[in-house]
């Protein structure tokens, strides 16, 4: 099991999160992954709680696509992916008014530059 920051409240990530394993894919906002582009709503203050302390992620280029396809504001982003596993942290499945296959991934506090890991899939 991965180790978290000090500040996630008792039970976070979740009973039902799951070690992260394989391929992921997340929004960014530039041609190559920035430290900002992994900074959670919690770390943004845009948000509370167990889930805003993780990062938004989808199991498939497709899931993102559906996501720009409903939500205007994301079309403009790009999609950046990369293969994890366990020690990377935990992930579960969080659906969402927009995204009925929306993640949540729960970074390991080992793994200080998640940025790195991913690769910009699409332009």
């Amino acid at each position: 099991m991965s180790d978290f920051p000090e500040y996630y409240p008792e039970k976070c990530p979740p009973s039902q999160a799951k070690d992260v394993e394989g391929e992921i894919f997340r929004f960014t906002t530039r041609n190559t992954p920035h430290h900002r582009d992994f900074l959670s709503h919690y770390e943004l203050g845009i948000g509370e709680g167990c889930q805003a302390m993780g990062l938004s992620v989808f199991l498939s280029i497709e899931a993102c696509e559906e996501m720009k396809d409903k939500v205007p504001a994301m079309r403009k982003k790009k999609i950046a992916s990369a293969d994890l596993n366990s020690k990377h942290g935990r992930f579960a499945h969080t659906p969402s008014t927009n995204s009925k296959r929306h993640m949540t991934w729960w970074v390991s506090s080992n793994l200080k530059e998640p940025w790195t890991l991913f690769s910009n899939v699409d332009n």
